[in-house]
């Protein structure tokens, strides 16, 4: 399975919080962003401008992550500092996902 058929299976918005509706334009939202995020570090890309460069050469990968453009190199630098938290939050939980195997991870 590929990366980021992964992420879109993992991050959902049952993982993702909702957000309050913000004034202005509409942004990625914190799904997208987050979805993003979890594809570049599954595939080793930590530098901002290889992610935008990778989704630019892979342009199904942006289809698949639910993104209709790509994002700027600056807004996804603004995103590893906004949702880091989140980010290891997801990523827990898929390491507690995958150490249940067949088991039921949401049953406590």
């Amino acid at each position: 399975m590929e990366a980021c058929e992964v992420v879109r299976l993992f991050i959902n918005k049952l993982v993702v919080p909702a957000e309050p509706k913000r004034r202005g334009n509409p942004g990625y939202g914190r799904l997208k962003a987050l979805r993003v995020l979890v594809y570049s570090r599954l595939k080793g890309l930590e530098n901002d401008t290889r992610i935008v460069e990778h989704l630019k050469k892979h342009a199904w990968a942006v289809k698949v992550l639910g993104l209709s453009a790509v994002p700027d190199r600056t807004t996804v630098g603004r995103w590893w500092r906004r949702y880091f938290s989140l980010l290891e939050e997801v990523f827990r939980g898929i390491r507690d996902f995958s150490a249940h195997g067949a088991d039921d991870p949401f049953d406590t």
